[in-house]
This record gives structure tokens, sequence and C-alpha cells, in this order.
């Protein structure tokens, strides 16, 4: 059984929505845009990965976010606006920090992978 009618779909980082406060998170008070997802492309689980277990889900509620049907890329739009094609980083939570963490290339699951604008400090991974 499915969890969506179509294979694939995007969806919106659920860090927006209750994660920091109660309700939205204002987009006038992200502090990187342009290294946050937005939004993810999105799958059932296990499809188009390759994965014999679920895939790591730590963007998107009620979908598994990594499977990819571009050979192990997948497409997100950042919060300002730009859309890149990236390579998933991380399959698995270990070693990553699922609430800040780099997804692939300069794209950061929040901030920028900055939280509260430490950009002194190396990113989060």
């Amino acid at each position: 059984m499915s969890l969506a009618p179509y294979p694939y779909s995007y969806a919106l980082n659920n860090r927006f929505y209750g994660v920091f406060a109660q309700g939205p998170f204002p987009l006038d008070n992200l502090e990187i845009p342009a290294q946050t997802v937005l939004i993810a492309e999105t799958g059932s689980c296990g499809a188009g990965a390759g994965l014999r277990e679920p895939a790591y889900t730590d963007t998107s509620r009620g979908f598994c976010v990594y499977p990819s049907p571009h050979e192990s890329r997948m497409n997100v739009a950042a919060a300002d606006g730009h859309v890149v094609s990236i390579k998933i980083r991380h399959y698995r939570p270990d070693g990553h920090n699922t609430l800040y963490g780099r997804m692939g290339g300069s794209i950061y699951n929040w901030n920028g992978g900055h939280p509260n604008g430490r950009t002194w400090e190396a990113p989060l991974e």
C-alpha cells in the first residue's frame, strides 16, 4: 500500500510548522534562507533508493524523503526560491544532526546548518 496516490511528489520541510514554535515559522525570521530547504522531493518509503529498509525521514511528515527517482539525487527548493538537484549526504541519522544538518551540497535542513547565526563555526552535518 502506498502512502500517497503518486509515487513521487514534493513536501514542505516539516521544521516550518510546529517545530520551533506553535504554528507556522515566519520566513522573515529565517537566518540563512539560501541554504535552508523549504520544499523537498518526496516519495513512498524505499521507492527508487534501492534500500531494503525504510529510508531516513527527517524533512517531511508521512513520506520517506530520501528515496529519489533521479539516480540518488533529489530536487529541493531553498527558502530564498532557488532550486537545486543534490546528492543526499545522509540516508541514516548516524553521525547526522537531524534537526539542523546538511541534506547535501550547500543545503541544510534548517538555517543553513548555522543555528542562531553562529556562522563562524563549522556547519552542522
